[in-house]
């Protein structure tokens, strides 16, 4: 910012409804050809803005290049997740991500007229849908690049989001099942997809959905069909584990 003192930051206030209305709420005023998401209590390293920049310079002539991912560190400066195979263009949704940690995540980046065309669901009383949804399928439009450097900070709090773990998402089950359903692609992994047929069983049960509803919902109907008895059985699970008297 010191070598920048022309830099004019436009700033928007909207009521707290969850990221992903916020992220919705920002397509409007997006300028440049870029987007990066950076949460208000996380910080990129001093020289991200130009290690963005050039990096998408690099690949921004190959179309099918549709995100850029970069990695994220703690505090402490350690990577929280890797890849294998960086600095190259591929099918990133491919790509496993490791991590010793509890985080997987990376810092991503998009083309901005592709990021606005997705634009997440918003359900009544829910104020949270994880946003690899949409990720994801800007990801399977085409391909991406992961770039071997640590360009932001973040330290995830106790009380944060990231802590309050499997309740905080039942209890929002409607994006639940929309997120699961996403992961339901054919593309990806015979056992990603299985994971994610029994989560949109169990959350579809969280959101009072019934199974007709759960077929007419989904275009994946054969693999949940084979999940819909573990899905229902997880489901009760987790709501006598996280949601009976006896639990609080």
């Amino acid at each position: 910012m010191a070598e920048a003192p022309n830099m004019c930051i436009d700033y928007y206030f909207k009521e707290n409804g969850g990221k992903h209305t916020a992220l919705n709420f920002s397509h409007k005023y997006i300028k440049g050809k870029y987007v990066l998401i950076l949460d208000s209590d996380d910080m990129l390293t001093p020289d991200a803005v130009e290690i963005v920049i050039s990096s998408w310079r690099k690949y921004d002539y190959d179309t099918s290049v549709n995100v850029i991912y970069f990695y994220r560190k703690n505090k402490n400066g350690e990577t929280l997740c890797h890849v294998k195979n960086t600095n190259s263009v591929i099918y990133t949704y491919k790509e496993k991500r490791i991590s010793k940690l509890h985080s997987r995540d990376c810092c991503d980046t998009f083309r901005s007229e592709t990021f606005i065309k997705f634009v997440f669901p918003v359900f009544s009383n829910e104020r949270f849908i994880g946003e690899g949804a949409a990720f994801l399928e800007i990801e399977l439009l085409g391909k991406g690049v992961y770039i071997d450097r640590a360009i932001y900070v973040c330290d995830y709090l106790e009380n944060g989001l990231t802590k309050q773990g499997r309740k905080m998402r039942l209890s929002n089950p409607c994006g639940g099942r929309f997120n699961s359903n996403v992961y339901m692609n054919r593309k990806l992994s015979f056992s990603t997809r299985i994971k994610n047929a029994v989560l949109y069983v169990c959350y579809s049960h969280f959101a009072g959905a019934s199974i007709r509803r759960m077929y007419l919902e989904t275009d994946y109907r054969g693999i949940m069909t084979v999940c819909l008895i573990p899905g229902t059985l997880l489901y009760f699970y987790w709501k006598r584990r996280y949601f009976s008297n006896a639990n609080g």
